[in-house]
């Protein structure tokens, strides 16, 4: 991943004068700069206190950008910190199998910079290890892989966090997934929490994530390809700003 100076193409509307790869590189991008992001092919500014604004805003977001964290109101309070829920449903329980990843969306109306990103493994799994991952979107489906933690424990219970410093740019849909090795339960977010992908004929549930079985830890591939979807809870995994 990298910043490279450019001169814009008169194609993309405005003169940009940086490139980055992903969002992961937003931070080492200068202050009042456009800049042309490869993953989502995206012209942003960064204005002049680092806030980055999407190509259409013209004062940092005066309507609603995304769906989740409508409001920052942390206050200096270094705990707390924000999830892909869309209501205040409590946090509960998912088990996890072993080689099945799967990606629920989560789309910020705030810019969330350099963040930590966290699990709670409730019951351990001996021997099993886990990854966070995150996905870009390319016409509402995960596309290319941004972020992949190195491994987690999950054999011994608790919060596990990685200091991913990763920033999530208001208006931008991210894919969050975890996957692991073994099978172990982990904090997770109910279907009724969660935006729909879709809904079935036959009823039941709405479809909240595109899944790949037979993932196997490390594996996860730079270009997603579904090949399943489900129904049921997600992992929570907790996204904590500096």
């Amino acid at each position: 991943m990298a910043v490279i100076s450019a001169i814009g193409f008169p194609s993309k509307g405005i003169d940009f004068t940086q490139i980055t790869d992903t969002s992961a590189d937003f931070p080492s991008v200068a202050n009042s700069t456009y800049f042309y992001n490869l993953a989502d092919k995206i012209v942003r500014y960064k204005n002049s206190t680092g806030t980055i604004l999407e190509i259409f805003s013209t004062s940092g977001g005066s309507g609603l950008q995304g769906i989740q964290v409508p409001f920052n109101n942390r206050q200096g309070q270094t705990s707390f910190g924000f999830n892909a829920a869309i209501n205040a449903s409590n946090v509960g329980n998912v088990g996890i199998s072993a080689s099945g990843l799967y990606l629920n969306p989560f789309t910020s109306n705030q810019t969330l910079n350099n963040c930590s990103l966290t699990i709670g493994v409730v019951t351990l799994g001996a021997g099993v290890l886990g990854r966070i991952i995150i996905y870009s979107n390319v016409d509402s489906f995960p596309t290319t892989k941004l972020y992949e933690s190195t491994d987690i424990d999950c054999s011994t219970t608790g919060d596990k966090e990685v200091l991913a410093n990763f920033t999530f740019t208001a208006g931008t849909t991210y894919w969050l997934g975890f996957y692991t090795n073994g099978t172990t339960t982990v904090r997770g977010i109910s279907t009724t929490a969660l935006l729909p992908l879709f809904l079935s004929n036959t009823g039941g549930s709405p479809i909240v994530s595109w899944g790949r079985v037979g993932t196997t830890l490390g594996t996860a591939p730079t270009t997603f390809n579904y090949n399943t979807y489900s129904q049921s809870s997600v992992v929570n995994i907790y996204i904590k700003p500096s």
